[in-house]
């Protein structure tokens, strides 16, 4: 054993291990600093850690067999080399030595410093979410519901669109409700046809308080119409109210009326505090424009240029089947304005087609929540002050219309103000857990905040 440390002392094997280990770590720590900063993937890191770990013993095989010498590299033998090779190997390894420790120091320092503005981000960050915290989403808590899509009983696809109508329609007349949250179309349809996954997880997973769920069975030989509903609570899955109804085919506007008002008497929602005076206005009553709308909605959520230009031309159908639809001329506008974005639709030519929708809808409605936040939509490039008061008016209108808190805090985040727009896009996220562009607002805010 004597013999064999001697000559791994006499090799310089222990001077080789001492020097990698040393200038390995200072390495390793500028790859652990530079991956990240560069956006490297992290495999890259692991791969810098394999390649240390197998040539460390490559090294020291090297120093048994090799020797740096004033004569350059040469073979070692049992007996040893030149007189003059410790002196120069001495030399060597103090600058070598020395150059490592200058690396250590720079890296020490580098890393206190990197650490340094990481701190002050987080103390930044943390200001920001403060700042969140003390301007609420919302004056108190509201109840709130998710309307799962009504199950057709029927292999008929029409019957299936007449169900996904119905729903939206039932949709928007809750939405108005001042003191009640309801879950964006998006999010609730998201669970159709699901069946893996109670209404006590899709309630939990949505963040609402009740599930509205139910059927739906068409007669076309006796023009009859039976619709079931049910009110779940989401905390214990108990069912608060359930009604059947055997109506005539024409009557379903009538039936939306009423699951609306057993609903919000159910859910002890105050309506304007004086339920008797809240009316639900149908926005049509042309069950073709109904179905047509649906179809665009859901046509219009998946963002791309093909199926945009199928929601237009849904909503014109919409449109041609009942000229007082307010709602399927801001449609029309929407989906102008969103082909100018996503697809190559002329600027110029989409603003004045959603213009003229609006001024249609704007004459058949007045007090349109969703016609306020496109025209919003629409002048934000162009008059970001008047644009501003027109979301505010949506939100006043009609405080459950998602798409208003994602184009209001575009506004101010293009203004850069990011605290609001984060509050702005967390409600919006809050409104519609599901939609893929609501969730990517509120990620780009965080990241944005670092």
């Amino acid at each position: 054993m004597d013999s064999f440390l001697a000559q791994l002392k006499h090799r310089q094997v222990f001077k080789v291990a001492t020097i990698y280990a040393v200038s390995a770590w200072p390495l390793i720590q500028i790859a652990d600093l530079a991956v990240p900063a560069l956006g490297l993937p992290d495999s890259v890191m692991t791969v810098l850690l394999q390649v240390f770990l197998v040539g460390f013993p490559v090294s020291l095989i090297f120093a048994w067999l090799y020797n740096f010498t004033s004569k350059g590299i040469v073979r070692v033998n049992s007996e040893g080399v030149e007189d003059s090779t410790p002196q120069a190997n001495m030399k060597t390894t103090l600058s070598v030595a020395g150059s490592l420790a200058l690396v250590v120091v720079i890296t020490l320092v580098c890393q206190l410093w990197l650490e340094g503005q990481a701190s002050h981000k987080e103390n930044a960050l943390n200001v920001g979410q403060q700042a969140l915290v003390q301007k609420p989403l919302s004056d108190g808590k509201k109840e709130s519901i998710a309307i799962l899509p009504f199950v057709p009983f029927s292999n008929d696809v029409e019957d299936e669109f007449f169900a996904d109508g119905m729903v939206e329609e039932l949709l928007n007349l809750l939405a108005k409700i001042p003191d009640l949250q309801v879950a964006a179309r998006t999010s609730s349809f998201a669970y159709k046809g699901v069946s893996n996954k109670t209404i006590v997880e899709i309630g939990t997973e949505l963040g609402v308080d009740t599930i509205l769920e139910g059927s739906i069975r068409k007669n076309d030989t006796t023009n009859k119409i039976r619709v079931t509903a049910q009110l779940i609570k989401v905390s214990t899955g108990e069912h608060l109210w359930s009604e059947t109804y055997d109506r005539e085919y024409r009557d379903i506007f009538q039936i939306q009326d009423d699951i609306a008002r057993a609903v919000v008497d159910k859910m002890k929602v105050t309506l304007l505090g004086d339920n008797s005076s809240f009316k639900f206005v149908a926005e049509t009553n042309n069950v073709d424009a109904m179905v047509a709308f649906g179809k665009g909605q859901k046509e219009l959520a998946h963002r791309t240029v093909p199926s945009i230009n199928s929601a237009l031309q849904h909503y014109k159908d919409a449109a041609r089947f009942d000229e007082k639809y307010a709602r399927a001329f801001v449609g029309i506008a929407d989906a102008n304005i969103l082909l100018a974005l996503y697809g190559n639709l002329p600027k110029k030519e989409a603003n004045k087609a959603a213009k003229e929708a609006l001024d249609t809808a704007f004459k058949l409605s007045p007090n349109l929540g969703a016609a306020f936040a496109t025209q919003g939509l629409l002048l934000s490039q162009s008059d970001a002050k008047k644009a501003e008061s027109l979301f505010k008016k949506s939100i006043e209108i009609n405080p459950n219309y998602a798409m208003t808190y994602m184009w209001y805090g575009s506004l101010l985040q293009g203004r850069g103000d990011f605290i609001s727009a984060h509050s702005l896009f967390e409600k919006a996220y809050v409104l519609d857990p599901k939609s893929p562009v609501a969730a990517y607002n509120v990620a780009w805010s965080y990241y944005q905040s670092g």
